[in-house]
């Protein structure tokens, strides 16, 4: 699945960071991609969840739904998983590699499953949450994990404390939120159940189109007849669609009491 793509639902973000260390930082980042419309999943929203009998197994399943996975690399490596539970999973890790914290799970799923992954490496003198770390702790192996980034040469972010952290990860080309765009025209498109007049929308639509290719500001065209032959229908099923490239449109109706409706839509991106 490709992160930028994937905008049928809400576009997913994983946050990884051990919380002794960043996890003021984890939740300012998780708030500011919130305003932004992006769905989170961070420590705090973490559920019970059918099939994820383990705590490696639960971070997976996370990670393989999520688009994107957003890494904060410090000193310490936080807890690991018991040996049977990595067990599952030790085909994911890349050659050389035989241990991983939970926080470096994270990040090897996220490669695994071919996630959008943004990795942000703490300076020398960031200052933890807390002074020791809350729980189990190997220096070693996060040394050993940062020299495997680096020696892979991905790329990754410095940064020096928790404004510069948000800063950073703002940057980042997130998918803005589409927006509902209005429709207000009299009658409902048919959708597959308008037939039998694709000969008379080609018309229609070459018509408009070889005017507007021409350099015209406004395009007109009318529609004419018997009335009942379905000149309105055939309108609103041809307008429906172009709804999507259109900043704005004008539906006129001849009545005794002259009435229009005016639909205003966003440029497409």
């Amino acid at each position: 699945m490709n992160g930028q793509e994937s905008m049928a639902g809400a576009f997913r973000v994983f946050l990884s960071a051990v919380t002794s260390e960043f996890g003021t930082a984890r939740d300012a980042v998780a708030n500011d991609l919130q305003a932004r419309r992006l769905e989170l999943r961070v420590q705090r929203s973490f559920r019970q969840e059918p099939g994820a009998d383990t705590l490696l197994r639960l971070l997976h399943d996370y990670i393989r739904e999520c688009d994107a996975v957003v890494c904060v690399i410090g000193a310490r490596s936080g807890a690991c998983p018991p040996p049977d539970a990595a067990g599952e999973f030790a085909h994911l890790l890349p050659p050389g590699i035989t241990e991983a914290s939970y926080t470096q799970w994270e990040f090897f799923f996220a490669r695994a499953h071919q996630r959008r992954l943004s990795l942000y490496i703490a300076a020398a003198g960031y200052r933890p949450d807390r002074d020791a770390p809350s729980g189990d702790d190997f220096p070693e192996l996060q040394k050993a994990f940062v020299k495997y980034i680096e020696k892979e040469g991905l790329h990754y972010t410095r940064f020096s404390n928790r404004d510069a952290l948000r800063a950073e990860v703002l940057k980042e080309p997130w998918p803005e939120e589409r927006r509902a765009k209005p429709i207000l025209l009299p009658y409902p498109s048919l959708g597959s159940l308008f037939k039998g007049r694709a000969a008379f929308i080609e018309r229609l639509r070459e018509s408009l189109t070889r005017a507007a290719d021409g350099g015209s500001a406004v395009v007109t065209t009318a529609l004419y007849g018997l009335g009942g032959i379905g000149k309105t229908q055939a309108a609103s099923d041809w307008r429906f669609p172009l709804t999507i490239r259109c900043r704005c449109s004008c539906w006129m109706c001849r009545s005794p009491i002259p009435r229009a409706r005016i639909c205003t839509t966003d440029w497409p991106t």
